[in-house]
């Protein structure tokens, strides 16, 4: 069921039974499989497909253009597996085309609330089956994460970034 409040491009494909909820946005260009549940307030642009059972919760971007000052509109996309579930505030890029043009999530992953997964310039992102990122545990660029990887840390790490002491006067 889409709700009234939802707004959902016609060249979505959406599977008869995905539960849509109220102001949730659906772009152009997405595929979301059988099963699956957007909730209210989401967003998910497009070129992006989402497994079956997929579970989106509200306040989350999924497959929106890549957070790389270099991208200048390539078609990039975003692949989401079977039962991957997406907390609050999570924010999950395209690819870019200095990597492979592509983030991929395999089946059965949770990213539990205020993540970005984005592809880094020059690497990949790709998470397969079964991890679980608990929240705020780290911002995800250019990583490979392995089966049942298991994130147990409370602070955010930042992959390929120099943290800078702060001087002060």
């Amino acid at each position: 069921m889409i709700d009234p409040r939802a707004i959902v491009d016609p060249g979505a494909e959406i599977a008869a039974d995905v539960e849509i909820g109220p102001f949730a946005v659906i772009g152009a260009a997405v595929k979301i499989g059988a099963g699956s549940w957007i909730g209210p307030h989401a967003v998910v642009k497009g070129p992006t497909v989402l497994g079956r059972n997929t579970r989106v919760f509200q306040f989350a971007s999924i497959g929106d253009a890549p957070q790389d000052k270099k991208y200048a509109g390539e078609p990039t996309r975003l692949l989401v597996g079977d039962r991957n579930v997406f907390r609050e505030f999570c924010s999950i890029n395209r690819g870019t085309v200095s990597g492979r043009g592509e983030t991929t999530i395999a089946d059965d992953c949770t990213l539990l609330v205020r993540h970005t997964l984005a592809e880094q310039p020059g690497g990949g992102c790709r998470i397969t089956h079964q991890a679980v990122i608990p929240r705020r545990a780290l911002d995800l660029l250019g990583m490979d994460f392995s089966k049942t990887f298991n994130q147990e840390l409370r602070d955010s790490l930042q992959a390929l970034t120099t943290i800078a002491e702060r001087i002060t006067p």
